[in-house]
C-alpha cells in the first residue's frame, strides 16, 4: 500500500508539468581527454533545477526557453554558458582541467547520496600504503563503516558483513576475486581507475545479488586526443598503462601489473639448504578497455580483464618419503569480459545494454615422483557468470525520475573436483546450474528543492534443478532538507544472495570457494535499516555525517566445525553449515575539511557483530570473528608546495576477538606406529568461542609524493616515500600458547614431561619504508594528416545511416 500511495501523490502531483517542460540531456567530459566525469555538478540557474552525473557521466535536466548552464567538478574550472532552447535537446558540456576548488564545486558535494561514498583516483594517490603504490581496497578502509579482515588484508568488512557478502563492479560488470597476495593486495590497477563508488547501505534497485555493500568500480576510458601512458615501479611491482586514439571517435587504454620479486624468490630458495626445495611465487592484472563513440548519442565499450596468482613448490625430497621428487603448483583468479552499450533514445530516455562474462577458478595440482606408483593429486574450485542487463531511465518531469530494467545471469558452480590418482575413489561433484533473472523498478521524487523521496523494488527468482525461489527486495530511501546546509535521512532495504562464500583465515593461498544456494543450504537474506544527518558549515568548508545502522542477516553459511575445505568429499554439503543468523548495528561519524591550506577528515565508528550457528559454540550467540567495537582514522593532506605533498594517517581499531584456552589434558593418539613411546599427547580445552580479544591496533602511516620533470624528455614524473606504522607498533597478528618465548606455534608436549603455558603474539609488519616511482609520457596525434574517413566513420554511416555531409 505505502508504494501505491507514494506513486500515487507523486502522479497527480506533477503530472500538469509533464508536457511543459524542456528537456536537456547528456554527458560531461574532460575537454582533452574525453573522460566522462561522474559526479559533476549540472544546474540551469534560471529555472533552478539542479543534478548530478551518474555512473556513466550522464545528466538529465528540466530548464527553461532561456537557461544558463553551469557546470563544475572537483580538479576543473566551472562551465558556464546561456542557451536558447526551442526543443528537448542533447548535448555535451567540456570542462577544462584548473582550480581545485571554487563555489560551485562545493555545492556539487552537496548532492551526495546518503549511505554512499566515493573516491576519486586523485584522492587514492595521496593516501598513505603499505607499497608506496595506492590501492584501491586499502584507501576504502579508511571510511567509516568499513574495516579490514586482518592488518595489511584488502578484503572488506561492511558494516558486520562477511567478506563474500560485497558485491564488486568493474565498469557494472561482477568480479569475484578481488585479492593478490594471500589478500595484502587488491586486483584493481589504479593506473584504471576513474572513480569509486561504495554503497554501504540503501541500495538502489538495480543492484542485488549481495548482502552487505555495492563497490562499483569505473574504468577510465582512453584519451581520444593523443597516444600517452605511464610506468611505476615499486618494491613488490611493476606495472604501465598505454592509452590514445584509434581512428575517428575509437579510444583504447591498455593496463599491466606484475610482481618483480618471483625470480628473487625462486633463486633465494633455490641458494638456500642445498637447493632441496624452491618456492616461486608472483602475479600479474591486465585490463583493456575499448571505447567507441559513433555520435553524441551513443557510446560502445568493450572491456578485458585476465589476472592470476601463482604459486609453485618443487623438492629434492619428500618429507614422507626422502628418496621421491615432489612438485605443488596453485593457480588461483579472473577473467572478464564485457560489452556495454549506452544511448540517449531522446532528451527524456537513456539506456544501457550490457552483456557479460567472468570466471573465478583456484586449481592445484601436487606430484610425487620417483615412485613405484607416481602419485598425481589435482584439485579446482570454480565458478562461472554469463549476465545480461538491460536498464532504462525515463526523465518524466523536473522532480520525477523512472528507472526500470531486467537482469539475467546464469551461473556455473563447480564447489570441488578432487582426483587422486592412487585413490580408488575420485571425489569429483557434477557442476551446479543455476539461472537468476531479476527485475527492478524505482521513483525519484524531488519534493521542493531539498527533499527527495527514492522507493523501488527488485523481484528475483532463482532456479536450479533442485529448487525454485522468488524474492521480492523493497528499497526506501528519504531525504529531508531541513535547509540547503542540513538533511536527515531514514532507509529501508532487503537484499538476498544465492551463493555463499566459504574461506579459512590466515591462508596465503586463496581458499575462497564459492558454492550455489540448495534445498540444503538456502540463500541468505539480509535487512538493513539506517537514519542519518549530514550537515554543511563554513560556506562548505567542512561537512559532516552521522548515520546509525541496524542490520539483521538470516541462512548464512560457513564451515562445519572441524573443517577447512571441501577436499575429499563426495557430497560436499556436509562440511557447511548452514542456517546461520547474524546482526550488526552501528553509528558512523565523518568530519571532514575540503579546502584551505590542509584538508583531511576525522572517521569514528561504534559497532557490534554477532552470529549464531546450531552447530557451532553449542549453539549459543558468539561475537563475530572480524568484530571490532571501535575504530578512527584521521587523515591529513599538506601541499607544502606546488610539487610536494604530505599526507599522513592514522588508525585505530579495537582487537580481534578470540577463543581462551580454559585447560588441558591428555588424549589417546589415534596414529603411533611410527612413535610408539607417543601413545598419548597433550590437548587444549577451549571455553566460549570469540570470548576474549586481543589488543588494541594503531598505527601511523606517513607518505610524501614530489613531482618532477625529467632531464632528458621533460616527461612528468613522480617520486612517492612511504613509511608503514612509523612508531614501530607491534600489533598483534594472532595469539598462540606456547612454553617459551620462541616463535614456534605450540605443539603439545608429548609423555610425562608437563611444562607451564603462556600465550604470545605473532606481529607480521614493523616500521617498513617504501619507495615508489611513476613517470609519464606522450606523443600528440597530428591532426593534419588524419584521414577524412577512417574505419569508425564508415562502420557509423552504415550503422546510423550518415552520410558525409551530415553535421
Amino acid at each position: 500500500m505505502l508504494y501505491k500511495y507514494l506513486i500515487l501523490i507523486s502522479f497527480l502531483f506533477f503530472v500538469n508539468n509533464v508536457f511543459t517542460q524542456i528537456k536537456v540531456s547528456g554527458f560531461v567530459k574532460d575537454i582533452k581527454t574525453g573522460e566522462l566525469l561522474i559526479g559533476a555538478h549540472v544546474v540551469d540557474r534560471n529555472s533552478n533545477s539542479a543534478t548530478a552525473t551518474d555512473l556513466n557521466g550522464y545528466f538529465a535536466i528540466i530548464c527553461s526557453n532561456s537557461s544558463l548552464i553551469k557546470c563544475s567538478f572537483i580538479g576543473y574550472n566551472e562551465f558556464e554558458k546561456s542557451y536558447s532552447f526551442k526543443n528537448d535537446t542533447v548535448i555535451e558540456l567540456l570542462l577544462k582541467s584548473g582550480s581545485e576548488i571554487n563555489e560551485i564545486t562545493v555545492k556539487a558535494t552537496r548532492t551526495a547520496t546518503f549511505n554512499v561514498s566515493s573516491l576519486s583516483i586523485k584522492e587514492l594517490n595521496v593516501l598513505p600504503s603499505l607499497s608506496a603504490k595506492p590501492d584501491v581496497l586499502k584507501s576504502a578502509q579508511f571510511l567509516p563503516g568499513i574495516k579490514s579482515q586482518s592488518e595489511g588484508s584488502s578484503m572488506l568488512i561492511v558494516r558486520g558483513g562477511n567478506p563474500g557478502q560485497n558485491l564488486y563492479l568493474l565498469d557494472e560488470t561482477p568480479i569475484l576475486y578481488v585479492n593478490h597476495l594471500g589478500g595484502f593486495m587488491s586486483v584493481f590497477n589504479p593506473d584504471m581507475i576513474n572513480n569509486i563508488s561504495i554503497y554501504k547501505g540503501g541500495f538502489p534497485p538495480e543492484y542485488g545479488g549481495k548482502l552487505s555493500s555495492i563497490i562499483n568500480i569505473t574504468q577510465r576510458s582512453g584519451n581520444q586526443d593523443f597516444i600517452k601512458g605511464s610506468f611505476s615501479i615499486g618494491l613488490t611491482d611493476a606495472s604501465f598503462s598505454v592509452e590514445g586514439p584509434i581512428g575517428e571517435n575509437v579510444s583504447f587504454i591498455v593496463t599491466g601489473r606484475k610482481t618483480l620479486f618471483d625470480a628473487l624468490l625462486y633463486g633465494a630458495s633455490k641458494l638456500s639448504d642445498g637447493g632441496e626445495y624452491t618456492i616461486m611465487y608472483g602475479f600479474h592484472d591486465i585490463n583493456s578497455k575499448l571505447v567507441w563513440k559513433p555520435n553524441t548519442k551513443n557510446t560502445i565499450q568493450l572491456n578485458l580483464y585476465q589476472g592470476d596468482d601463482y604459486l609453485a613448490y618443487w623438492s629434492k625430497q619428500n618429507e614422507f618419503n626422502n628418496d621421491k621428487k615432489a612438485s605443488q603448483s596453485n593457480i588461483w583468479g579472473n577473467v572478464l569480459l564485457s560489452t556495454k552499450w549506452n544511448r540517449i533514445i531522446n532528451p527524456s530516455v537513456f539506456t544501457t545494454n550490457s552483456l557479460s562474462y567472468t570466471r573465478y577458478r583456484n586449481k592445484s595440482k601436487y606430484l610425487i615422483k620417483d615412485a613405484s606408483v607416481p602419485i598425481k593429486n589435482k584439485y579446482l574450485s570454480s565458478v562461472q557468470n554469463f549476465a545480461f542487463k538491460n536498464e532504462w531511465n525515463y526523465k518524466v518531469s523536473k522532480p520525477w525520475t523512472l528507472k526500470v530494467g531486467l537482469q539475467n545471469s546464469w551461473f556455473i558452480h563447480n564447489p570441488q573436483s578432487h582426483i587422486v590418482s592412487s585413490d580408488t575413489i575420485n571425489y569429483k561433484n557434477s557442476t551446479n546450474q543455476a539461472l537468476e533473472n531479476a527485475l527492478f523498478f524505482s521513483s525519484q521524487v524531488n519534493i521542493f528543492n531539498n527533499s527527495r523521496v527514492d522507493i523501488g523494488l527488485r523481484v528475483v527468482n532463482y532456479n536450479t534443478k533442485q529448487l525454485s525461489n522468488i524474492w521480492v527486495e523493497p528499497r526506501i530511501n528519504i531525504t529531508m532538507g531541513l535547509n540547503s546546509n542540513h538533511k536527515l535521512n531514514v532507509s529501508f532495504t532487503k537484499m538476498s544472495q544465492n551463493s555463499h562464500l566459504l574461506f579459512t583465515n590466515g591462508s596465503f593461498m586463496s581458499n575462497e570457494t564459492w558454492i550455489p544456494a540448495t534445498k540444503q543450504i538456502s540463500s541468505a537474506v539480509s535487512y538493513q535499516s539506517s537514519i542519518g544527518w549530514r550537515g554543511y558549515f563554513f560556506d562548505g568548508m567542512y561537512n559532516t555525517e552521522l548515520i546509525a545502522y541496524y542490520k539483521n542477516m538470516k541462512n548464512l553459511a560457513t564451515y562445519k566445525n572441524g573443517y577447512y575445505n571441501l577436499k575429499n568429499e563426495n557430497n560436499w554439503e556436509n562440511r557447511v553449515e548452514s542456517g546461520g543468523v547474524g546482526t550488526a548495528k552501528g553509528v558512523e561519524f565523518l568530519i571532514k575539511k575540503n579546502n584551505g591550506e590542509w584538508t583531511g577528515s576525522l572517521a569514528y565508528c561504534f559497532s557490534n557483530a554477532t552470529r549464531q550457528f546450531k552447530n557451532i559454540n553449542n549453539g549459543n550467540q558468539y561475537l563475530y570473528e572480524y568484530d571490532r567495537p571501535h575504530t578512527a582514522t584521521i587523515i591529513v593532506n599538506k601541499k607544502i608546495t606546488a610539487k610536494l605533498n604530505l599526507n599522513i594517517a592514522w588508525v585505530f581499531q579495537s582487537g580481534l576477538p578470540y577463543t581462551q584456552v580454559i585447560g588441558r589434558h591428555y588424549t589417546p593418539a589415534i596414529n603411533f606406529h611410527d612413535h610408539p613411546e607417543r601413545f598419548y599427547y597433550e590437548a587444549l580445552v577451549y571455553g566460549e568461542r570469540n570470548s576474549a580479544r586481543m589488543l588494541n591496533y594503531h598505527r601511523l602511516d606517513v607518505a610524501l609524493n614530489y613531482e618532477i620533470k625529467t632531464k632528458k624528455h621533460g616527461n612528468k614524473a613522480v617520486w612517492t616515500f612511504g613509511v608503514y606504522n612509523l612508531y614501530n607498533r607491534h600489533n598483534s597478528s594472532y595469539y598462540y600458547y606456547n612454553s617459551n618465548k620462541t616463535a614456534e606455534i605450540h605443539r603439545p608436549e608429548m609423555g610425562n614431561a608437563f611444562q607451564q603455558l603462556s600465550l604470545y603474539q605473532i606481529s607480521l609488519f614493523p616500521i617498513m619504508p617504501s619507495v615508489s616511482y611513476k613517470v609519464y609520457f606522450g606523443v600528440i596525434k597530428d591532426n593534419k594528416n588524419k584521414p577524412k574517413d577512417s574505419v569508425g566513420t564508415k562502420l557509423r554511416k552504415i550503422l546510423y545511416f550518415e552520410n558525409k555531409h551530415t553535421p
